[in-house]
């Protein structure tokens, strides 16, 4: 597969990677990528440290519950 490519699915494909839904055989691939690329690797890096859309989506309730506590 052409280089640039390979980097352009592999980017879309971290957010599945890092919630573990991408398959084994897909898993090899972006490790290997990974391995050569770090404008990927910096691109996990931030995407592990932010918070995923259910912990926005939990804080963001657990908010409008307080905010409504008596």
């Amino acid at each position: 597969m052409e280089e640039n490519k390979l980097h352009i699915l592999v980017k879309d494909l971290l957010p599945d990677y890092i919630d573990g839904l991408t398959s084994p055989e897909t898993n090899k691939i972006i490790e290997e990528h990974l391995f050569q690329c770090s404008s990927c690797q910096k691109a996990l890096e931030r995407m592990k440290e932010s918070p995923s859309v259910d912990d926005k989506i939990n804080m963001y309730i657990n908010d409008e519950i307080n905010m409504y506590s008596f």
